[in-house]
């Protein structure tokens, strides 16, 4: 005795019609493309000002202004010592063709208390900066004048 035969198969064919996308499809689309291009434009900004930033804390104006916010025992006293800066600048520095103004306000953190460092200052032909107001403001109010005499 034979075994059974298998069952024929069956010759026709399927086809399965594309899909259109639904609308809700379409809205996640959409909305993932809205938030990709918020996102890199977030993104873009951040770096932006990190280079800006990093850019100006390497000015002799800015260096210059925090050393002698360091060495003035006056600071010391008030906002302890190491200093260091906050990273959030507000103001502005334009050099051209080696002549530059400045008019920067710098926020100072030490372990006793939180001040601010005001440069306001100019540039002539390359010369050093020569500053009009260059003053620590401590927590208590009190301005110290850092220029020197």
């Amino acid at each position: 005795m034979n075994p059974p035969a298998p069952p024929p198969i069956p010759t026709e064919t399927y086809v399965v019609p594309p899909q259109k996308p639904t609308s809700k499809n379409w809205l996640l689309y959409g909305c993932g493309g809205c938030l990709g291009l918020v996102v890199l434009l977030g993104i873009g900004g951040v770096a932006i000002m990190y280079f800006a930033f990093g850019t100006l804390k390497k000015s002799d104006l800015y260096q210059t202004a925090l050393k002698r916010a360091e060495s003035s025992p006056e600071v010391q006293a008030a906002l302890g010592t190491p200093l260091d800066t906050g990273w959030m600048m507000q103001g502005s520095m334009k050099v051209e063709n080696s002549n530059g103004t400045a008019d920067l306000t710098i926020p100072l953190k030490g372990p006793k208390g939180e001040g601010s460092l005001h440069v306001k200052g100019n540039q002539t032909g390359g010369a050093p900066w020569v500053y009009s107001e260059l003053q620590a403001i401590l927590p208590d109010g009190k301005v110290v004048d850092l220029r020197e005499p």
